[in-house]
Protein backbone atom coordinates (compact mmCIF):
# COMPACT_ATOMS: atom_id res chain seq x y z
CA UNK A 1 0.00 0.00 0.00
CA UNK A 2 1.38 3.31 -0.84
CA UNK A 3 0.42 5.92 1.77
CA UNK A 4 1.26 9.28 3.20
CA UNK A 5 0.39 9.77 6.46
CA UNK A 6 0.34 13.41 8.47
CA UNK A 7 -0.16 13.51 11.73
CA UNK A 8 -1.52 17.11 13.05
CA UNK A 9 -0.23 19.01 16.18
CA UNK A 10 -2.68 21.50 17.90
CA UNK A 11 -1.29 24.30 20.33
CA UNK A 12 -3.01 24.44 23.66
CA UNK A 13 -5.42 21.61 22.85
CA UNK A 14 -9.08 21.24 24.79
CA UNK A 15 -9.77 17.94 26.18
CA UNK A 16 -13.75 18.83 25.50
CA UNK A 17 -13.23 20.03 21.83
CA UNK A 18 -12.85 17.86 19.05
CA UNK A 19 -9.98 18.17 16.82
CA UNK A 20 -8.01 17.01 13.81
CA UNK A 21 -5.26 14.71 14.72
CA UNK A 22 -3.94 13.28 11.75
CA UNK A 23 -4.47 12.78 7.85
CA UNK A 24 -3.47 9.80 5.11
CA UNK A 25 -3.95 10.20 1.73
CA UNK A 26 -3.47 5.81 0.39
CA UNK A 27 -4.08 3.92 -2.57
CA UNK A 28 -3.90 0.08 -2.52
CA UNK A 29 -4.43 -2.19 -5.21
CA UNK A 30 -6.02 -5.90 -5.80
CA UNK A 31 -2.77 -7.87 -5.21
CA UNK A 32 -2.68 -10.66 -3.05
CA UNK A 33 -0.29 -8.70 -0.28
CA UNK A 34 -2.28 -5.87 -0.57
CA UNK A 35 -5.43 -7.34 0.44
CA UNK A 36 -4.08 -7.56 3.97
CA UNK A 37 -5.35 -3.81 4.49
CA UNK A 38 -7.50 -4.52 7.36
CA UNK A 39 -8.73 -2.80 10.90
CA UNK A 40 -10.89 -3.35 13.53
CA UNK A 41 -11.20 -2.79 17.34
CA UNK A 42 -9.02 -6.05 18.40
CA UNK A 43 -5.88 -3.93 16.45
CA UNK A 44 -5.95 -1.22 18.10
CA UNK A 45 -7.70 -1.42 21.46
CA UNK A 46 -6.01 1.56 23.22
CA UNK A 47 -6.72 4.13 20.20
CA UNK A 48 -9.84 6.31 21.18
CA UNK A 49 -9.72 8.22 17.77
CA UNK A 50 -12.56 8.14 14.74
CA UNK A 51 -12.17 7.94 11.37
CA UNK A 52 -13.25 9.29 8.66
CA UNK A 53 -12.48 7.38 5.27
CA UNK A 54 -13.41 8.77 1.73
CA UNK A 55 -12.96 7.08 -1.14
CA UNK A 56 -11.62 8.90 -3.98
CA UNK A 57 -11.48 5.83 -6.65
CA UNK A 58 -12.44 2.14 -6.42
CA UNK A 59 -13.88 0.95 -3.27
CA UNK A 60 -13.57 -0.31 0.12
CA UNK A 61 -15.83 -2.43 2.52
CA UNK A 62 -16.83 -1.90 6.29
CA UNK A 63 -18.78 -3.61 8.86
CA UNK A 64 -20.70 -3.28 11.91
CA UNK A 65 -21.25 -6.21 13.58
CA UNK A 66 -21.93 -9.17 11.06
CA UNK A 67 -23.22 -6.25 8.28
CA UNK A 68 -21.00 -5.20 5.65
CA UNK A 69 -21.53 -2.12 3.31
CA UNK A 70 -19.61 -1.04 0.01
CA UNK A 71 -17.77 2.26 0.22
CA UNK A 72 -17.58 3.07 -3.89
CA UNK A 73 -16.54 6.82 -5.08
CA UNK A 74 -17.61 9.38 -3.45
CA UNK A 75 -18.65 7.94 -0.42
CA UNK A 76 -17.05 7.74 3.09
CA UNK A 77 -17.45 5.73 6.33
CA UNK A 78 -17.38 6.57 9.71
CA UNK A 79 -15.43 4.39 12.16
CA UNK A 80 -14.87 4.17 15.94
CA UNK A 81 -11.56 3.02 16.00
CA UNK A 82 -11.41 0.47 18.83
CA UNK A 83 -14.78 0.13 19.32
CA UNK A 84 -14.71 -3.85 18.72
CA UNK A 85 -17.93 -4.72 16.56
CA UNK A 86 -16.71 -2.46 13.92
CA UNK A 87 -13.80 -2.75 11.05
CA UNK A 88 -12.68 -1.92 7.55
CA UNK A 89 -10.57 -3.32 4.88
CA UNK A 90 -9.32 -4.05 1.47
CA UNK A 91 -12.45 -6.02 -0.39
CA UNK A 92 -11.58 -9.60 -0.85
CA UNK A 93 -13.50 -9.90 -3.82
CA UNK A 94 -12.11 -6.53 -5.68
CA UNK A 95 -9.09 -6.41 -8.19
CA UNK A 96 -9.25 -2.36 -8.71
CA UNK A 97 -7.29 0.21 -7.18
CA UNK A 98 -8.44 1.71 -3.86
CA UNK A 99 -7.72 5.63 -3.37
CA UNK A 100 -8.78 7.19 -0.22
CA UNK A 101 -8.08 9.73 2.15
CA UNK A 102 -8.63 9.50 5.67
CA UNK A 103 -9.27 12.32 8.31
CA UNK A 104 -8.17 11.30 12.06
CA UNK A 105 -9.79 13.03 14.81
CA UNK A 106 -9.96 12.60 18.65
CA UNK A 107 -11.86 14.90 22.02
CA UNK A 108 -14.61 16.12 22.43
CA UNK A 109 -18.24 14.62 21.80
CA UNK A 110 -16.64 12.99 18.22
CA UNK A 111 -17.17 9.22 20.07
CA UNK A 112 -20.88 9.95 21.02
CA UNK A 113 -21.60 11.64 18.01
CA UNK A 114 -20.29 9.30 15.57
CA UNK A 115 -21.94 6.05 17.99
CA UNK A 116 -25.38 8.02 17.44
CA UNK A 117 -24.94 8.58 13.22
CA UNK A 118 -23.99 4.31 13.25
CA UNK A 119 -26.75 3.68 15.18
CA UNK A 120 -29.46 5.83 13.42
CA UNK A 121 -27.93 5.96 9.37
CA UNK A 122 -25.24 3.26 9.21
CA UNK A 123 -21.56 3.74 9.11
CA UNK A 124 -21.62 5.04 5.27
CA UNK A 125 -22.25 8.46 4.04
CA UNK A 126 -22.70 9.71 0.85
CA UNK A 127 -20.32 12.81 0.51
CA UNK A 128 -20.17 13.30 -3.81
CA UNK A 129 -21.77 16.52 -3.42
CA UNK A 130 -18.83 17.75 -0.94
CA UNK A 131 -15.75 15.97 -3.03
CA UNK A 132 -14.61 19.46 -4.10
CA UNK A 133 -14.66 21.06 -0.28
CA UNK A 134 -13.10 17.75 0.82
CA UNK A 135 -10.49 18.38 -2.01
CA UNK A 136 -9.57 21.71 -0.55
CA UNK A 137 -9.26 20.71 2.81
CA UNK A 138 -7.35 17.34 1.70
CA UNK A 139 -4.87 19.88 0.08
CA UNK A 140 -4.74 22.59 2.21
CA UNK A 141 -3.40 19.83 5.00
CA UNK A 142 -1.13 18.61 2.67
CA UNK A 143 0.87 22.02 1.96
CA UNK A 144 0.89 22.43 5.82
CA UNK A 145 3.20 19.04 6.75
CA UNK A 146 5.01 19.90 9.87
CA UNK A 147 3.04 23.09 10.53
CA UNK A 148 1.18 23.61 14.01
CA UNK A 149 -1.96 23.87 14.05
CA UNK A 150 -4.11 26.21 16.02
CA UNK A 151 -7.23 24.82 18.00
CA UNK A 152 -9.40 26.72 15.81
CA UNK A 153 -7.88 25.68 12.86
CA UNK A 154 -7.74 21.91 13.70
CA UNK A 155 -11.44 22.16 15.09
CA UNK A 156 -12.65 24.20 12.25
CA UNK A 157 -11.66 21.10 10.07
CA UNK A 158 -13.92 19.24 11.68
CA UNK A 159 -16.53 21.24 12.54
CA UNK A 160 -16.58 21.11 8.18
CA UNK A 161 -16.57 17.30 7.88
CA UNK A 162 -19.22 17.12 10.51
CA UNK A 163 -21.74 19.42 8.62
CA UNK A 164 -20.96 17.47 5.24
CA UNK A 165 -22.11 14.03 7.14
CA UNK A 166 -24.87 15.57 8.71
CA UNK A 167 -26.17 17.22 5.35
CA UNK A 168 -25.98 13.79 3.36
CA UNK A 169 -28.28 12.29 5.84
CA UNK A 170 -30.89 16.04 7.02
CA UNK A 171 -32.89 16.18 3.94
CA UNK A 172 -30.84 14.03 0.76
CA UNK A 173 -34.39 13.56 -1.34
CA UNK A 174 -33.60 16.90 -4.93
CA UNK A 175 -37.53 17.52 -4.56
CA UNK A 176 -37.87 17.85 -1.53
CA UNK A 177 -34.83 20.29 -0.89
CA UNK A 178 -36.14 22.25 -3.96
CA UNK A 179 -39.15 23.09 -2.25
CA UNK A 180 -37.63 24.18 1.37
CA UNK A 181 -35.38 26.19 -0.84
CA UNK A 182 -37.95 27.69 -2.57
CA UNK A 183 -40.06 28.75 0.84
CA UNK A 184 -37.24 30.23 1.84
CA UNK A 185 -37.08 32.24 -1.46
CA UNK A 186 -40.45 33.67 -0.93
CA UNK A 187 -40.41 34.00 2.87
CA UNK A 188 -36.96 36.02 2.61
CA UNK A 189 -39.13 38.02 -0.75
CA UNK A 190 -41.57 38.90 1.76
CA UNK A 191 -39.66 39.82 4.99
CA UNK A 192 -37.61 42.40 2.17
CA UNK A 193 -41.23 43.89 1.17
CA UNK A 194 -41.61 44.64 5.01
CA UNK A 195 -38.89 47.56 4.38
CA UNK A 196 -41.38 49.18 1.76
CA UNK A 197 -43.60 49.37 5.01
CA UNK A 198 -43.81 52.92 6.57
CA UNK A 199 -43.24 50.78 10.23
CA UNK A 200 -41.65 52.16 13.10
CA UNK A 201 -38.29 50.51 13.39
CA UNK A 202 -38.97 48.32 16.64
CA UNK A 203 -42.04 46.89 14.69
CA UNK A 204 -40.46 46.10 11.06
CA UNK A 205 -37.79 44.03 13.41
CA UNK A 206 -40.65 42.01 14.96
CA UNK A 207 -42.23 41.54 11.41
CA UNK A 208 -38.40 40.49 10.17
CA UNK A 209 -38.20 37.76 12.90
CA UNK A 210 -41.64 36.38 13.20
CA UNK A 211 -41.35 35.51 9.11
CA UNK A 212 -37.85 34.36 9.47
CA UNK A 213 -39.34 32.31 12.49
CA UNK A 214 -41.46 30.72 10.16
CA UNK A 215 -39.22 30.15 7.83
CA UNK A 216 -37.22 27.56 10.13
CA UNK A 217 -40.45 25.70 10.80
CA UNK A 218 -41.01 24.60 7.83
CA UNK A 219 -37.43 23.83 7.44
CA UNK A 220 -37.41 21.89 10.45
CA UNK A 221 -40.76 20.28 9.81
CA UNK A 222 -39.58 19.15 6.20
CA UNK A 223 -36.13 17.95 7.32
CA UNK A 224 -38.11 15.31 9.84
CA UNK A 225 -40.77 14.16 7.40
CA UNK A 226 -37.76 13.22 5.24
CA UNK A 227 -36.04 11.56 7.86
CA UNK A 228 -39.03 9.61 9.25
CA UNK A 229 -40.22 8.47 5.26
CA UNK A 230 -36.72 7.12 5.48
CA UNK A 231 -36.90 5.30 8.65
CA UNK A 232 -39.99 3.71 7.16
CA UNK A 233 -38.45 2.69 3.99
CA UNK A 234 -35.77 0.70 6.16
CA UNK A 235 -37.41 -0.60 8.62
CA UNK A 236 -36.42 1.66 11.28
CA UNK A 237 -39.12 2.88 13.73
CA UNK A 238 -37.20 5.40 15.96
CA UNK A 239 -38.14 7.08 18.84
CA UNK A 240 -39.01 10.88 17.90
CA UNK A 241 -35.82 13.33 18.61
CA UNK A 242 -36.28 16.90 21.09
CA UNK A 243 -35.13 18.14 17.21
CA UNK A 244 -38.26 16.58 15.93
CA UNK A 245 -40.31 19.53 18.12
CA UNK A 246 -40.34 22.72 15.25
CA UNK A 247 -42.89 24.76 17.92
Amino acid sequence: MDSINIPVTTVSPLENVTRLNGFIRASTTGGSRERGYYSNGIVRPYDRSCIVQYTIKGCGETWVGNRRWRVPEGRAFINIINRVDTGYRYPRDEERTWRFVTFTFIDGNVRELFGELIARFGPVYDLSRSHDALTRIAERIDRRQGQVYSLSESSSIYSAIEAMLLDSVTIDDTRERGIVNRIHELVEKRVRSVDSIPLPRRDRSHAQGVYRLCARRVYLRAARDARLRRDRASGRHGQPRESDRVF
